[in-house]
């Protein structure tokens, strides 16, 4: 105020601080328009703040998981709690394995025999498509990007041929938050989100009630799917239990999308419609990676669950009514005319990026450094052929940047070494470099840079990383 009346004062205001939307470079990114679309979940803006804490597990307790390169290294142990062996279509009953060996059903075995009346289906790979929305590899330049780039997904298997058992269900909950269960080992990853998309008829059975409440007793929170009846939640479980996140689906337009449950029951929405996502070609047993849109309830809900490890990520303290009050105060408003409206449809659309900015954290940032240099031979002689080798370690928080550049020049000139105007090599030195992207947080990467042919004199040589040199190379 006092700048702005001084006469010699055009305008003053405050020089704020801006930093950048992150923007995945994954192949299908593109596609996501329920990351970043008009009624999409904002995801960007959440990005620039976190992408996921290693130390947070989410359960997805599904159809089990198959391998996939947009899943590698994001999932791990798991469980298969299918007791009934037909269900379980693996020749066993529960065991180690989560791994989904396919449940379609045939014509000849829904019309007869133990699956009679089953619906007749391809094998639908539910939990691959669930745990990619939640996980799958961001910013590694192929496929699709999770929500959370960094936090263990452990893959429940409770649903088979013509879906699963409540008994199993409930069984896998209790471990998946890390609680006992009799004849299963102990889950060595405690989840501390729990993503149910999956669902039946009927009044919230002691059974479900009695393993959310020790489920939310063990500080996880439980979210699930609303239902695809286009009927009132209130009559589906677990969506009509307490203590959990029941999520409605919404489509591109904001509106409620047409298959999806409703009702008082409902914490949230989240985008549904044509959701793309990791899947398998296969169909009966598993064959080669691929990608799908799926709509359903089933899809919005792990928005909701990813969003919910961003949180816990920044500040695992969080309980379940702290987790959900910050959903509801901070969603998006259904616009204008919607067909949903908080009495059926919850608070609004979820919002990631003002649900991650109302914990106030400091935004994560790649902190790269030259870890270690090694000249092999370590004294080469004048015009010798040698090799420098150079490690980069990100010490910091985020992964990144998307272009890494790792640098060497040598210094031809005694009294010139960086350019002090751009900070990088002064050109006409000898330089050499290559590059690499997205290094995680914590992680190391090393590579061998040859100089072939050495060098007359002794010189000076210069190793660093950044992400902005980009003067001509000499060499190549």
């Amino acid at each position: 105020e006092e700048l702005e009346s001084h006469p010699d004062v055009e305008y003053a205001e405050p020089d704020y601080i801006m930093m950048p939307v992150v923007t995945p470079d994954d192949t299908y990114y593109g596609s996501h328009w329920h990351y970043f679309g008009t009624y999409g979940i904002n995801l960007p803006g959440a990005w620039d703040i976190h992408t996921g804490s290693t130390t947070t597990y989410i359960a997805v307790i599904d159809t089990g998981i198959v391998d996939h390169a947009d899943l590698a290294g994001r999932w791990v142990g798991g469980y298969d709690f299918i007791a009934d062996t037909m269900v379980a279509n693996d020749g066993n009953g529960r065991d180690s394995n989560p791994r989904d060996p396919g449940d379609w059903i045939t014509s000849a075995e829904s019309a007869s025999g133990y699956f009679f009346g089953c619906d007749v289906s391809n094998s639908s790979w539910h939990g691959t498509h669930v745990a990619g929305t939640i996980g799958a590899i961001g910013n590694n330049s192929t496929g699709v990007t999770g929500i959370n780039w960094n936090s263990p997904i452990v893959p429940v298997r409770v649903l088979g041929k013509c879906g699963g058992y409540l008994s199993d269900v409930s069984d896998g909950m209790r471990w998946a938050a890390g609680l006992s269960v009799s004849g299963v080992p102990a889950n060595p990853h405690p989840a501390r989100v729990l993503n149910l998309s999956l669902g039946g008829a009927g009044s919230c059975s002691t059974t479900y009630q009695n393993a959310i409440n020790a489920v939310n007793a063990a500080g996880a929170i439980v979210v699930v799917a609303a239902g695809n009846s286009n009927l009132d939640a209130s009559n589906f479980q677990p969506a009509n239990c307490s203590g959990v996140i029941t999520v409605a689906a919404t489509s591109q337009a904001g509106n409620k999308a047409s298959y999806s449950n409703y009702g008082s029951v409902v914490e949230i929405s989240a985008p549904g419609n044509s959701i793309f996502s990791t899947y398998n070609s296969g169909t009966t047993t598993p064959a080669s990676d691929s990608y799908a849109y799926l709509s359903g309830t089933s899809m919005a809900t792990p928005h909701v669950a990813g969003v919910i490890s961003l949180l816990l990520s920044i500040d695992p303290t969080l309980t379940y009514a702290e987790i959900l009050s910050i959903l509801q105060s901070t969603a998006l408003a259904f616009p204008s005319g919607s067909s949903c409206t908080t009495s059926i449809c919850g608070s609004g659309i979820l919002n990631a990026a003002a649900a991650v900015n109302s914990l106030g954290a400091a935004p994560q940032l790649p902190d790269l450094i030259v870890s270690s240099v090694v000249v092999s031979p370590a004294t080469p002689d004048v015009d010798e052929t040698f090799d420098v080798i150079i490690t980069i370690k990100n010490q910091g928080g985020a992964t990144g940047p998307v272009t890494i550049y790792r640098d060497i020049y040598v210094d031809l000139d005694p009294l010139t070494t960086l350019d002090p105007g751009t900070g990088c090599p002064v050109a006409g030195d000898y330089y050499r470099s290559d590059f690499f992207t997205n290094l995680d947080p914590g992680k190391s990467d090393t590579k061998t840079i040859t100089i072939t042919g050495g060098f007359s004199d002794r010189v000076q040589l210069w190793a660093y990383v950044d992400s902005r040199c980009l003067i001509p190379e000499i060499g190549e």
